[in-house]
């Protein structure tokens, strides 16, 4: 559910919004790229709060791109699958 909301928050509604106020879309994706990245540094330090920050500048250009959460849900979906399931498991 995290997945869903973070995508429908930060690439929906804030990279909208922010386009809609300034009509600078390239300022509304680093908006939401700085804001998801410096929430995930609470949570995760350092090190993974880069990798989360490398994530978020993907999907915010898949966004940017497509005009739509719902590709931006898949594969944050599929990151978050493999993170918490499928690496515990393998390792």
């Amino acid at each position: 559910m995290g997945t869903v909301l973070e995508e429908v928050f930060y690439r929906g509604y804030l990279i909208e919004r922010i386009t809609s106020l300034t009509g600078k879309t390239w300022l509304a994706g680093i908006v939401s790229w700085m804001a998801f990245t410096s929430v995930h540094f609470k949570f995760f330090g350092v090190g993974p709060t880069f990798e989360a920050g490398v994530f978020a500048a993907g999907l915010v250009l898949v966004y940017l791109r497509e005009r739509s959460v719902w590709p931006c849900i898949v594969v944050h979906g599929l990151n978050d699958a493999f993170a918490y399931l499928m690496a515990p498991l393998l390792l």
